[in-house]
């Protein structure tokens, strides 16, 4: 089971006891993927339903205390603009990943800009960990 490392708040969820306390105890691996690769996975997630526009503003305006009044002013001038590449990529650079929490150095960094060469990297070292004794279950095949 992969999490991303986020809090135990998911919107107005929160996760079990017991999955929170197992996340804790899991080996933590990075998965890295370029800047423009995260802004084009953002921009094709998030823009296609509709209202999404006006559902981002809401976002960022609940965010606006932890931007501060200059950088909320510059991600509305971007919007403003339709700049929704430079919103996207100065929320990830100014917001998000400065909030990040980290459990110490990563036992495996994986670049994830190839979604297919991604999960084949994980799975040979999830592979290596099971035929190391590391892992009890052999969910995954080696075919």
């Amino acid at each position: 089971l992969f999490l991303e490392d986020e809090s135990r708040r998911i919107g107005n969820l929160y996760l079990p006891d017991c999955l929170w306390k197992k996340k804790g105890e899991g080996i933590y691996i990075e998965l890295e993927a370029s800047i423009e690769k995260r802004v084009e996975n953002i921009l094709s997630e998030y823009t296609q339903s509709p209202g999404w526009e006006e559902e981002a503003l809401r976002a960022v305006h609940r965010i606006k205390r932890y931007l501060g009044p200059q950088r909320f002013d510059l991600v509305m001038e971007m919007f403003e603009k339709r700049d929704f590449k430079g919103v996207v990529r100065f929320l990830i650079e100014e917001y998000y990943d400065k909030r990040y929490r980290q459990f110490g150095e990563p036992v495996l960094r994986v670049s994830a800009d190839s979604p297919e060469s991604c999960a084949q990297e994980l799975k040979r070292f999830y592979i290596t960990l099971r035929d190391e004794g590391q892992v009890p279950d052999s969910a995954l095949s080696e075919g």
